[in-house]
């Protein structure tokens, strides 16, 4: 099904076709993505919040495996136009954090912490990114609590195009500027 205020989007009932849970963009054979999509305002997405697997070409969002925990590693990716080059930090979820890509729900006008944020590979152009906004209308991943008193790292926020950015530099317009969220998943532990 298409829902119009997604336009190309198809809704899922079950996992999205094409979407078999191998995709793995960091190419390193060890994560799952649950998630890529372009960054930036202009971009129609759906939304962690909608609670549905969604597909549009090689666009997806697959809710959060079940079997993740608060101890299950996930990387943010961010690659292509302005981002200065493929960058991957890693982070582990609270359980806001977890319950908002399990199952959508919101934290209402809530930033929340990583834990144990790293950096893995690429260069960051701002400071390490440590949180994340939870309260509707898209993700912004952030070094610090942002309106915008921070610099985000990635953001599918549809309200403002003031966080249009990736990896701290302004999105170039092109929407080449790429985001994937993965996990390791419990039987990738020992990989």
């Amino acid at each position: 099904a298409t829902d119009d205020q997604y336009g190309a989007w198809a809704y899922c009932t079950s996992e999205c076709p094409g979407v078999d849970g191998s995709d793995d963009t960091n190419n390193d054979g060890t994560y799952t993505d649950f998630f890529y999509g372009p960054i930036g305002q202009a971009n129609i997405l759906p939304h962690f919040e909608d609670n549905t697997d969604a597909t549009s070409g090689s666009y997806f969002l697959n809710m959060l495996d079940s079997s993740a925990t608060t101890s299950t590693e996930i990387r943010a990716t961010v690659t292509g136009g302005n981002c200065g080059g493929t960058v991957v930090i890693s982070f582990y979820c609270n359980s806001a954090t977890l319950a908002f890509f399990q199952h959508g729900q919101l934290q209402s006008g809530s930033w929340e912490d990583f834990d144990t944020a790293t950096l893995v590979s690429g260069t960051l152009n701002m400071d390490l990114p440590v949180k994340i906004w939870l309260g509707g209308g898209g993700i912004i991943i952030s070094d610090s609590l942002t309106s915008l008193g921070g610099v985000p790292f990635a953001s599918t926020f549809t309200s403002s195009s003031s966080y249009d950015y990736c990896n701290g530099y302004p999105l170039g317009g092109s929407a080449a500027e790429m985001l994937t969220l993965s996990y390791k998943g419990s039987d990738d532990t020992n990989n």
